[in-house]
């Protein structure tokens, strides 16, 4: 019986310890946003807690299928994850608007660009008076590069690739607990997707870490001015398309956490800023660029424009973005239709 119970205690002793590692991390310590999951690196419980989020105008804003679009809708958005958050700046623009924003849920293998052209193209009836697609910096270059107008994905297509990713992630989830995601991470796997740095001054109200800026390591890719070029001249061809259907095209840009703060970055970290200066969506007028909103109140030092352990901004810098944004397709809509 002893040589039963010390077998079985030399079994369960390293599970419990593992265990017992784990819990303390949790109890005293917390893994939340996306960048810090993603390179194992701990805050203090409740950071995210200091943000508040402003339910006054969730009315404004709907989540749809890409088939669910009701006719009567004025504002459709085909937006990244910024789009999707809870606290996400179309509810500012709907307010602005005074309209309420259809943001369209898809998922699988597509991106806003083709998901909004696949809309475009598609028979569905009236379409809307304003079309918004909302797209990360770090991504958006490529993603209009290889916009496909001659092989254009059916909403059917969208709705059947949407519903396999879901049943995929399901069983994903099933088996990705904290517990076990946490040790895949702590042996160091994905160790080479965040990059860490220091900035100069102290940007977050983030406890011990008010001057660290944690981004992704596909910030510091620079793309060719032919890339760009090419990009360029597809979400023109987006915006003509939307243009003869009498559709006003709004493509906002989400800037990369590291292109906010890429200025004061201690060390030689050479970050891609396509919004900084001199950006190549400068000159087209129904581009929205956030960083014009929000370069001068970081140059002022305002603190958690961004989450920093989250490479999504704050629910107030959501806000702020959202009613600008909205003003600006008043504005523009006014006098171009």
């Amino acid at each position: 019986m002893r040589k039963f119970i010390i077998n079985i205690s030399l079994f369960f002793l390293p599970v419990a310890l593992l265990l017992m590692n784990y819990m303390l991390l949790l109890v005293f310590r917390e893994n939340v946003g996306d960048l810090a999951t993603l390179g194992k690196i701990f805050y203090e419980k409740g950071y995210h807690e200091k943000f508040k989020i402003d339910d006054s105008a969730r009315c404004f804003v709907c989540d749809v299928p890409i088939d669910k679009i009701p006719e009567s809708a004025v504002a459709v958005c085909f937006g990244d994850s910024f789009s999707r958050q809870s606290h996400s700046y179309l509810q500012n623009v709907g307010q602005s608007l005074g309209e309420i924003v259809y943001n369209v849920t898809f998922s699988g293998d597509k991106s806003p660009e083709d998901a909004a052209l696949s809309f475009l193209e598609s028979d569905i009836h009236p379409k809307p008076e304003y079309l918004i697609v909302e797209s990360c910096e770090r991504y958006c270059i490529p993603r209009l590069y290889w916009l496909d107008f001659d092989n254009v994905a059916t909403i059917k297509e969208i709705r059947d690739n949407e519903e396999k990713t879901d049943k995929r992630k399901n069983v994903i989830k099933s088996f990705s607990n904290n517990f076990v995601a946490y040790y895949r991470r702590k042996v160091g796997i994905d160790d080479d997707k965040v990059l860490v740095s220091r900035l100069d001054r102290r940007f977050f109200t983030a406890e011990d870490k008010e001057d660290l800026l944690i981004s992704y390591f596909e910030d510091t890719i620079h793309y060719s001015p032919q890339y760009i070029d090419g990009a360029t001249q597809k979400l023109g061809q987006l915006n003509d398309m939307a243009k003869k259907q009498g559709v006003a095209l709004f493509y906002l840009v989400a800037p990369n956490k590291s292109t906010l703060y890429a200025p004061y970055v201690k060390g030689d970290v050479i970050f891609s800023v396509l919004l900084r200066n001199n950006s190549p969506f400068d000159t087209i007028p129904y581009v929205f660029n956030p960083l014009k909103v929000l370069g001068p109140d970081v140059d002022n030092g305002q603190k958690d424009i961004y989450y920093s352990d989250d490479s999504h901004w704050t629910p107030q810098t959501a806000n702020i973005v959202g009613t600008e944004f909205g003003n600006v397709i008043k504005e523009r809509s006014e006098k171009t239709f």
